[in-house]
């Protein structure tokens, strides 16, 4: 496992207010790009590095509970490349460059039943088009690359269709009230707001384990025991479920999550298979530091001590403990990590926090790690707890290097 910088860059998408009502996600190279982010060579490629970097930045940060307007070429638009995101909140931006055929023709249609809204990206008119258009929630017109009578004449086109048009490119002042005049709904660029980028922290999972979780959802007979136990050895892939978990699906209603078992049952089956076709595309193949076994020795200390008081605590402990350790394997500091990370209040206020009984615990497991002062009986109990732990964490870190 190893952990590196992600970023996104994001556009705002205004109403006729001028209020913002979305965001465009869009590909952006790291600022010191090297072999670490292999160079793209399609539409495909670049929607499933946003997809994974927004997920590892977290939808919170980067959109609010706004709507996610995000890029897809013909893999997404054909199912190849999977969306693990809200349907409620996604618009699906068909780009231009995107042959429309009986192919393209049947991905819209599954989308729109799945409940994604779709736009069609720089649209110029073709023969055919008004196949396209039918499916769609939002029309972008690059208002740049058209004369004036051609965006008129495209806009009354557009207009017998129930779709909502967006100026894009709207560069200047003027510009922009010329074409609230004429009566676009939507608008993006320049002249309202430029494209920012947002930069976080991702953790790499290893790829043996994202491959067991393959084979075990790809069963219909998916053994979630066993999926459970493969995700906690693996704090990457405990992280991104718990986001992913956490956005909710129709209406974009996020939900607390304090356990892996409870992200598993909010995520279901289907989701589930999508998160991890994403993962199979993005999976890297690395070693597991010493790191990786502090996290899960603190995490499984964590569950033994939440269990011995009361058994249903046990898997709160466990992603308490493991979530209170990220700030370890990220780099960053626990009070940053608190803001950022897109979590159930309780679980933060356990992972980092001393105000409940669950972060008083992890908070004495974490000051038994650095050689704080307990009492003789609290040490006894600590250490044979901490034997336990730690010999699970080695078991389990060679589980997760091993092949």
């Amino acid at each position: 496992m190893s952990n590196a910088q992600v970023v996104v860059g994001r556009q705002p998408v205004f109403d006729a207010s001028l209020g913002v009502i979305g965001y465009e996600l869009l590909f952006r190279p790291l600022p010191d790009a090297t072999a670490a982010q292999p160079t793209l060579h399609d539409g495909d490629e670049m929607t499933t590095t946003v997809l994974h970097s927004a997920l590892s930045i977290g939808l919170d940060r980067l959109v609010g509970d706004k709507l996610i307007f995000c890029n897809a070429d013909r893999g997404v638009l054909t199912g190849e490349v999977p969306i693990p995101l809200p349907p409620d909140r996604t618009v699906v931006e068909v780009l231009e460059s995107v042959r429309f055929d009986a192919e393209i023709d049947a991905g819209c249609r599954a989308l729109r039943a799945a409940g994604y809204r779709l736009a069609l990206d720089d649209f110029v008119w073709f023969p055919g088009a008004e196949d396209l258009v039918a499916h769609a929630s939002v029309v972008k017109i690059d208002v740049q690359k058209l004369a004036h009578d051609q965006v008129l004449a495209l806009m009354e086109r557009c207009r017998t269709f129930d779709v909502q048009l967006l100026a894009e490119k709207v560069e200047t002042p003027d510009e922009l009230s010329t074409y609230r005049a004429l009566g676009f709904d939507l608008f993006q660029g320049y002249a309202l707001a430029r494209p920012t980028t947002v930069t976080g922290a991702s953790l790499d999972a290893a790829g043996v384990a994202v491959l067991r979780l393959a084979a075990l959802v790809m069963d219909e007979r998916t053994d979630m025991a066993e999926v459970e136990r493969i995700l906690r050895r693996d704090p990457a892939l405990t992280l991104q479920l718990l986001e992913v978990a956490a956005i909710g699906t129709r209406g974009g209603l996020r939900r607390p999550v304090r356990s892996i078992r409870e992200a598993l049952v909010l995520l279901g089956t289907r989701r589930l298979r999508t998160w991890i076709a994403l993962l199979l595309l993005r999976s890297s193949r690395a070693g597991a530091p010493d790191d990786l076994v502090t996290v899960l020795a603190r995490a499984r200390m964590c569950e033994l001590l939440a269990g011995s008081s009361d058994p249903d605590y046990a898997a709160f402990g466990f992603t308490a403990g493991m979530v209170s350790a990220l700030d370890r394997l990220l780099g960053l500091p626990a009070a940053q990590l608190s803001d950022v990370l897109p979590l159930d209040e309780q679980l933060l206020d356990a992972a980092f926090g001393t105000s409940s009984a669950m972060g008083r615990l992890v908070h004495k497991v974490i000051d038994f790690e650095s050689g704080g002062a307990v009492t003789p009986s609290e040490d006894q109990e600590l250490r044979a707890v901490a034997a336990s732990a730690l010999d699970w964490a080695l078991r389990s870190s060679e589980l997760v290097d091993a092949a």
